[in-house]
């Protein structure tokens, strides 16, 4: 099996903040650089907040960093009135568009606007469809499926819908939820299978169970001759 790796909440730290379930920014992406460094080179989907990061971050980014591609992680990533867990529940096409727009021209690097976009809270909302195409965002990165075989990419309208897998969406090396399994776990079963299939991980996740890494490590040392850059899963 060939996987492409999707990191969600670029921008967050592990550290509680309030409202909730909102989490402290990464200063300067220094945790992120950190998870970037312990990928060992691998090409992955960095799912960003950009209203998590500051200036620093923001340099980074720009940098454009061997293997990272950004995709959109929303706005703020909060949730919406009434504790509603989708950042863009309350809002017309011209209100995401809004949202989209501050994003895309803060996330800017010299390649251009991110064209990839995972939904906070892998959410998604009618008006957010066209609102994505508007804006120049082509590929959006969905919540996971628990078909018993890897989901596929397929069309969204004009845009291309890729849902992550449930059973490789989670933690490294433990238990993130009492139905979850860890990642390096389930790899063992499945990386003989044919095909390809989206492996999840959440920044905040891995940093507040092990800050030096070393799972993840360990996770990357087991699947990294397996993983493909977001492009090559989509071709």
């Amino acid at each position: 099996m060939k996987v492409v790796l999707r990191v969600d909440d670029y921008g967050w730290s592990p550290r509680e903040a309030t409202p909730s379930p909102m989490k402290a920014p990464d200063d300067g992406l220094r945790l992120a650089q950190g998870f970037h460094a312990a990928l060992g080179g691998l090409p992955y989907l960095a799912a960003v907040i950009p209203a998590a990061v500051d200036e620093r971050g923001l340099e980074w980014l720009q940098s454009e960093p061997s293997g990272l591609t950004i995709a959109l992680h929303g706005w703020s990533h909060r949730p919406a009135g009434g504790g509603v867990h989708s950042e863009f529940h309350d809002f017309d096409e011209a209100g995401c568009r809004a949202l989209l727009d501050q994003g895309q021209r803060m996330l800017r690097t010299a390649a251009g606007p991110p064209r990839h976009f995972v939904p906070p809270f892998n959410a998604m909302e009618p008006a957010l469809v066209d609102a994505l195409w508007h804006e120049g965002l082509r590929y959006v990165w969905g919540a996971p499926s628990a078909w018993p075989t890897p989901p596929q990419p397929y069309d969204l309208e004009r845009l291309t819908f890729i849902r992550a897998w449930a059973p490789l969406y989670g933690a490294s090396v433990w238990r993130q939820g009492p139905q979850d399994r860890p990642l390096l776990e389930v790899w063992q079963e499945v990386r003989e299978w044919p095909g390809k299939a989206v492996m999840t991980l959440h920044l905040p996740w891995e940093y507040a169970r092990n800050p030096g890494l070393d799972g993840l490590r360990r996770l990357v040392e087991a699947i990294g001759p397996a993983v493909i850059g977001p492009e090559e899963f989509l071709a």
